[in-house]
């Protein structure tokens, strides 16, 4: 019988996941993951699951994509302080998401305490629309 081999890579890229969809898959995804793919979809938060594999001692994660999602302020703040945390991570995308100077300023921290990260990707950011 042969042996089955954990998933190390998850490439959801343009599946119009939402947050419901993004909760489920990370719910099944072990620290064995090295790469994840959520880029082009519809994901407004950063879930638990995420913020749990980021910060687990055991985690393996190295590449993260969220590129072309909803993300916002608080989904950034949640995210920053978790890889702040991370040991691991090499790679993480966050353009074309609806980031603004606070993001940014959240992001300037990653920056300066993430000695890992070789790779941090911000462009095409888009503003939130005006509510009143």
């Amino acid at each position: 019988m042969r042996e089955m081999k954990e998933v190390d890579e998850y490439l959801l890229s343009s599946n119009r996941l939402t947050d419901k969809g993004f909760n489920e898959v990370l719910a099944s995804v072990n620290a064995d993951v090295v790469k994840l793919d959520f880029s082009n979809n519809r994901i407004h938060n950063v879930c638990s699951g995420l913020m749990q594999l980021l910060t687990s001692v055991d985690s393996r994660l190295q590449h993260l994509n969220l590129e072309n999602n909803k993300l916002g302020d608080a989904a950034m703040n949640n995210l920053t302080l978790a890889v702040n945390i991370n040991k691991t991570l090499r790679y993480l995308n966050l353009r074309k998401n609806f980031l603004t100077r606070t993001s940014c300023d959240n992001l300037s921290a990653v920056v300066e305490k993430a000695k890992n990260l070789e790779e941090l990707y911000l462009g095409w950011v888009r503003t939130l629309p005006n509510v009143e």
